[in-house]
């Protein structure tokens, strides 16, 4: 019977040959690309993933997040792309008559913009882990799979939740920037149904109609374009009350626990909510949005640099990304903060478009609110 057993050396060379799969011509060394050339993992210096590898990368590391799936990719061919905006504020369109000149309407422009920032991880392979794994003669695809499931998630913990209020101390990855959930211009706050609150923070059907009235009225003309992204807890009330209806609709809800749309708008679970709880600058927080609105970028050039521990039977893959995300609009979002109260939620009050923020557009301090149409019940 033949040997099977794989030995380190045998490991080493899959590795080799794997990662020169993976990554281009060009190494860097001390943060300067300095040439093309054949790599072994003992060399210093990181290389460029392949341009077929990337995509690779990236679909691995979005395909298990809710919102990723949904929103808008930007692979950025530079450091900074902008997201440019053009729209009317008032009608195009007038009687035509004989001889008659239209008035010329002129169009908005706005823009809003992606900077990439720089993002580090070590994705570590024990020689164990090589040996036993099914996928040993593919070596690249295992490799592309464990960066991706690695990096996934916090990416896009990253890209919903991060907040430059939160404390660096207690979490520096969603202390280094601002996610979707802070970039938003609109927060509604339901902390107890008291004098100042938007609604009901314990009655998903109130927030959900709140969120409805706030939302840019003259972008609801096509609900099957937005989304209510809830957390688990708030996911699982809406099972129930849709449940509790002594019907077979109702019975199929409990069953398959998939939520059916309220007016119009679909209704996800999105698991990585479920960490705004825990974070005490974000709290519970569900989002009406239309993911067409929500963009992403990746810089073109994800980073691999190979480091092997002997001592440890390990060998660890530095990878370097730089991404970023906003709104196309800011302004068509709708933020809702079911178990807060706004006085006790300073750092979601910077982006609101509230009257306790007047002051601030004033001062400069915040981008005024574009014209809304009266929100009022």
């Amino acid at each position: 019977m033949a040997n099977t057993t794989v030995t380190n050396e045998q490991i080493m060379q899959k590795l080799d040959a794997s990662f020169k799969e993976l990554v281009g011509g060009h190494l860097y060394e001390g943060g300067t690309k300095v040439g093309a050339g054949a790599m072994r993992v003992a060399d210093f210096g990181a290389s460029i993933l392949k341009p077929e590898y990337f995509e690779d990368f990236v679909i691995c590391a979005t395909r298990e997040s809710t919102i990723f799936n949904d929103a808008r990719r930007i692979i950025m061919d530079s450091p900074i792309v902008g997201i440019d905006r053009t729209g009317f504020t008032e009608r195009l369109l007038e009687p035509g008559e004989e001889l008659v000149t239209p008035n010329r309407k002129q169009p908005k422009f706005a823009q809003e913009r992606l900077v990439a920032r720089e993002l580090i991880g070590d994705v570590g392979i024990s020689d164990q882990a090589l040996r036993r794994n099914k996928m040993r003669e593919n070596y690249v695809s295992l490799m592309i799979d464990m960066m991706g499931t690695q990096g996934g998630q916090d990416w896009e913990s990253y890209a919903v939740l991060s907040n430059t209020s939160i404390d660096p101390a207690a979490d520096p990855l969603l202390a280094s920037n601002d996610g979707w959930i802070a970039k938003a211009r609109n927060h509604i706050y339901g902390g107890g149904r008291k004098t100042g609150d938007d609604f009901d923070g314990t009655d998903p059907i109130d927030m959900f109609n709140t969120m409805l009235k706030k939302y840019p009225k003259n972008y609801l003309r096509n609900r099957r374009n937005l989304v209510f992204y809830v957390d688990s807890d708030v996911y699982s009330d809406y099972i129930d009350i849709k449940g509790e209806r002594p019907t077979i609709v109702g019975d199929n809800t409990i069953e398959t626990n998939i939520a059916r749309p309220y007016k119009g708008v679909r209704v996800e679970e999105a698991p990585v909510l479920n960490e705004a709880r825990d974070i005490p600058e974000i709290g519970s927080t569900a989002m009406l949005v239309d993911p067409n609105n929500m963009v992403y970028g990746i810089f073109e050039e994800v980073t691999l640099e190979p480091e092997r521990t002997a001592r440890g039977r390990l060998t660890d893959y530095v990878m370097t990304m730089e991404v970023d995300q906003a709104y196309e609009n800011p302004y068509v979002a709708v933020i809702a903060h079911p178990d807060e109260k706004e006085g006790d939620s300073s750092p979601m009050s910077e982006y609101s478009t509230r009257p306790n923020c007047y002051e601030k557009v004033k001062k400069g301090l915040l981008v005024e609110a574009e014209p809304q149409e009266d929100d009022s019940p």
